[in-house]
């Protein structure tokens, strides 16, 4: 009989040992995962209608002559970013845009970016039903187009998933 109980006991104990298993084994959790955004798609082009700045004139104050500032014609005040359009679910939020750019002709070791802001909308949203979003900067904001004529220029757009 002492073999039967042994027997018995082992064979009780392996049961509640692997009920007990059941219970210690850790089940991942099925978290939604947040999208990450693909890189952009976009073009940059000019657009009119034409600004242009006439002669000043002011005095050097080293020299006490008058010096001519001559004026000159752009066809250009704006330009213009096309963002071809990703696909998303708007119930992780809104796709924004963050536009940045660098005129190469400066020689600072980290770059001179220069982000672009559109009034108090820093990063704007990407438009909803058209496979585009056009965002249009005026050159008299903050974008200096002359000291870009001619020189190779850097544009980076990152697109930003948020609310």
């Amino acid at each position: 009989m002492g073999t039967t109980n042994k027997t018995f006991a082992l064979f009780l104990s392996i049961v509640i040992a692997m009920s007990c298993l059941n219970l210690l084994i850790v089940k991942p959790a099925s978290a939604q995962t947040i999208p990450t955004p693909s890189v952009p798609q976009f073009t940059v082009w000019l657009s009119g209608p034409p600004f242009t700045f006439n002669t000043t004139y002011s005095l050097d104050p080293n020299t006490g002559k008058i010096v001519a500032n001559i004026g000159y014609t752009n066809p250009y005040s704006l330009v213009v970013l096309t963002i071809k359009n990703q696909p998303f679910n708007p119930s992780n939020g809104s796709i924004y845009y963050n536009v940045r750019i660098e005129n190469q002709t400066t020689n600072t070791p980290n770059g001179n970016w220069f982000v672009i802001s559109w009034g108090s909308n820093t990063n704007p949203e990407q438009t909803t039903g058209s496979d585009y979003t056009n965002i249009a900067l005026n050159i008299f904001e903050g974008f200096d187009l002359p000291t870009l004529a001619g020189t190779q220029t850097d544009i980076q757009v990152q697109a930003m998933l948020g609310n």
